[in-house]
């Protein structure tokens, strides 16, 4: 790669017209690129440039700023091109870049190599595979105020890589289908993903502890009718392994991919589903924690527009949920709203391999014109407490393999046909079956007690056409409750 000689720049009319990596420090222009800096300083691009292969600008030197001055565009066209390489050094900051690549050529904007200490604001990135590429070793990676189009992913963090402090802030965009994924076999530490304003847009952190999802707004307009069969649009915890362990001898370590995560209010929207191909089938999740530990979900609204087709199941290819938890243990969920949806709260075992989600807490939340409002499969010790459900089929599902489930002051309204169900499902009955359990376990031990159901058919059930005989034996304790026809 050749490098340019270098011209000093002294000045420029951006927005960020202030060097912020030292408080006085040479100033030079970008003339032309292969551009590779080795001298500490700040630099401006000031005029349009076209990378065709390899790197367009390389950073090997700390204590770097690079602008993008006077609408500068930065634009890759060859496969793998790769805007700005950042080598491992410290304290970077990229202000304005303007950078967009050619689709199908898998190009990146920005890539860390085990840098630490990069700011990256104000940008404009379009048509790229990544915008940001995080490798092993990085820390302190920040993407923000920055508007995103067309993009597969946002910022990516590589199979196999350890990085800490990676913040996805105060973005626009749209067409950006994985704004944050950590592949599997990483490790993420103190991360984020806040305060984001998205359209067809996907965040998931995964691997991780000490993370953050907050205050994000993510608005799907058309659900396609691919075949994609499992989409989530918030996602926090780990990969399912390739292979099932006995649980017991995992050590937490291991077993939990997420752990001490937070994902707060977030705001979650779906405007209509296309017509899927036929025989297809896909779930469409709003929120998904899996192999999860000590995290929790609070004032989250999450809705999915989708109540009819629900009711309707037999005919429709998709299963739709406000929030799934699946292999999670001591994780609570506070004043949630929930809405239009096949499931508003599903807690399961979901790829069905016969591990329980355990000890975890939904309270104060609200669950409307869902067809099953809550549903429990698989699960011990799953405890609600002062939630509501309202205008749905089912109020809380309490189904195959559940252990020890606890409702306390809550409340059903307009159920049309149970405020709790709590036996095996079967699709012989009169409720559609949704969710069905291969592993056939009646729930034991369910208490409910303090709670009311009101203009609800069959408030506390127990037994269907197609329930097998005895599951009306499985309640724990039935105590102080109301039911008012």
């Amino acid at each position: 790669m050749t490098k340019c000689n270098s011209h000093h720049y002294n000045k420029c009319h951006s927005h960020y017209s202030n060097c912020h990596v030292r408080k006085s420090c040479k100033k030079f222009v970008i003339p032309c690129i292969p551009y590779t800096i080795c001298e500490e300083g700040e630099y401006h691009v000031t005029q349009d440039f076209t990378a065709s292969a390899g790197n367009a600008i390389t950073v090997n030197v700390s204590n770097v700023c690079i602008e993008f001055c006077c609408d500068a565009k930065l634009t890759l066209t060859g496969p793998s091109t790769k805007g700005i390489y950042i080598a491992p050094v410290e304290n970077v900051q990229i202000i304005n870049p303007n950078i967009c690549g050619t689709d199908g050529q898998n190009n990146f904007a920005i890539q860390t190599a085990g840098s630490g200490n990069v700011d990256i604001f104000g940008g404009k990135f379009q048509n790229l595979e990544e915008v940001v590429r995080v490798d092993n070793g990085s820390g302190d990676v920040v993407l923000k105020d920055s508007n995103i189009q067309n993009c597969s992913f946002g910022v990516h963090v590589l199979r196999g890589s350890v990085v800490s402090g990676v913040r996805v802030l105060n973005n626009v965009g749209a067409h950006t289908h994985k704004w944050y994924i950590v592949e599997v076999d990483a490790k993420c530490t103190n991360c984020a993903v806040n305060g984001n304003d998205l359209i067809y847009a996907r965040s998931w952190i995964w691997q991780c502890e000490n993370c953050h999802i907050e205050n994000n707004r993510i608005f799907i307009p058309v659900v396609s009718g691919d075949t994609d069969w499992f989409n989530a649009i918030i996602g926090c915890g780990g990969w399912r392994p390739t292979t099932i362990p006995a649980p017991e001898t995992v050590p937490n370590s291991e077993k939990f991919g997420c752990q001490s995560c937070k994902i707060d209010d977030n705001q979650i929207s779906v405007g209509e589903y296309g017509n899927a191909a036929e025989n297809s089938f896909c779930t469409m999740i709003g929120i998904i924690c899996q192999y999860c530990a000590a995290c929790s979900i609070t004032r989250c609204n999450v809705d999915m527009n989708d109540f009819q087709s629900a009711a309707l199941f037999a005919g429709k290819s998709y299963v739709t949920t406000c929030i799934a938890s699946s292999y999670c243990e001591q994780c609570t969920y506070k004043d949630i709203y929930y809405s239009r949806a096949s499931l508003g709260s599903f807690v399961c075992d979901i790829w069905d391999d016969n591990q329980f989600c355990k000890n975890s807490t939904i309270f104060d939340c609200a669950s409307h014109g869902c067809y099953y409002c809550y549903c429990g499969q698989r699960c011990l010790g799953i405890s609600y407490d002062r939630c509501t459900a309202a205008n749905g089929v089912v109020g809380w599902f309490i189904s195959e393999g559940a252990i020890g489930t606890v409702l306390n002051h809550c409340q059903g309204n307009s159920m049309t046909h149970a405020g709790v169900w709590n036996c095996r499902a079967s699709a012989g009955g009169t409720v559609q079956v949704i969710i069905t359990d291969p592993f056939l376990a009646p729930p034991v031990k369910t208490v409910v007690r303090n709670s009311t159901f009101i203009e609800t058919v069959n408030g506390i059930y127990a037994g269907d056409v197609g329930a097998t005989a005895g599951d009306g034996t499985a309640y724990g304790m039935l105590d102080n409750n109301i039911v008012i026809p």
